[in-house]
């Protein structure tokens, strides 16, 4: 079934959010990020590069610098009638030329804005097709709870053939030295407190370290409850009195023999290759949803 909404700005964090975006994304005063939300149902947006906080978000600013990408939260369900605020944390934007041609933008001067794994698109909700694992997994996820959906990493670029957070990574001594370099972090840590999630899940290894810096690899991660991946570690947030049990996940983007060896090793009873749903049974089992 074909479960597409359109994202509701009328929540209550909407304005929460919307201050912490432009403040760490944008220029000030450079655009609406109301009607960007308007204008994102169904659409993916287009704005000139210049709209684009290069400072705070730490890109190059020199010519080597292309195919910029921005990802803004997204958000599903009913908040009044919900079992769970489950927040889902991927990686980063990613953009190719090919999306660029797609929508008729120059992919040196112009930036593309969607939603993670591009839920605002109603194609995203039809469980076919190149990403339907992803839509398995979100629409199971949202029969009865409430999904809120952002990446670690709200921009994405190549700086020469670097992918960003790859970029990222080789430049981190000298990050580390600068007052900005925890936005990324810090910038998420503000959404778990406006959003306030019963859940976090996080798909993949870079967006399990960014939120809770452990560097152990997803598939090995083991404690005396749960292995392979999930975990009982909790979130605690700024004020201490919140304690959010966090459930790191492969990657559904991950090599097809690592998905098997994620669902053998938590699902062993089952051959199913529809990824998507088999990541919601695995969370069903460990009771997260």
């Amino acid at each position: 079934m074909n479960r597409f909404c359109k994202i509701n700005v009328d929540v209550y964090f909407f304005k929460d959010l919307i201050d912490k975006l432009n403040e760490s994304l944008f220029v000030k005063g450079s655009i609406s990020l109301l009607s960007l939300y308007e204008e994102l149902n169904n659409n993916y947006c287009t704005q000139h590069k210049s709209v684009l906080n290069f400072t705070k978000q730490l890109i190059p600013t020199d010519t080597n610098v292309n195919t910029l990408g921005i990802d803004l939260p997204a958000w599903f369900g009913n908040l009044k009638k919900c079992e769970k605020k489950i927040m889902i944390i991927g990686v980063d934007p990613m953009r190719n030329k090919k999306d660029f041609r797609r929508v008729g933008a120059d992919y040196k001067e112009d930036v593309i804005i969607g939603t993670p794994y591009s839920f605002h698109l109603e194609k995203m909700w039809n469980n076919a097709g190149k990403y339907k694992y992803y839509s398995q997994f979100i629409t199971s996820l949202s029969k009865n709870n409430f999904i809120y959906l952002t990446d670690v990493y709200k921009t994405f670029f190549y700086y020469e053939k670097l992918r960003s957070y790859k970029f990222y990574a080789q430049t981190n001594n000298k990050l580390r030295n600068k007052k900005s370099s925890n936005i990324f972090h810090d910038l998420l840590e503000e959404e778990i407190n406006i959003i306030k999630p019963d859940v976090i899940i996080t798909l993949g290894a870079i967006s399990y370290y960014q939120l809770t810096n452990n560097s152990d690899k997803i598939r090995s991660h083991v404690n005396n409850k749960i292995s392979y991946g999930l975990s009982t570690k909790f979130y605690h947030n700024k004020c201490g009195d919140r304690r959010i049990p966090i459930y790191p996940l492969i990657h559904l983007a991950a090599w097809k023999k690592n998905l098997m060896d994620f669902r053998n090793k938590h699902l062993n009873e089952s051959k199913s290759e529809d990824f998507g749903i088999v990541l919601f049974e695995i969370l069903k089992k460990y009771n997260a949803v």
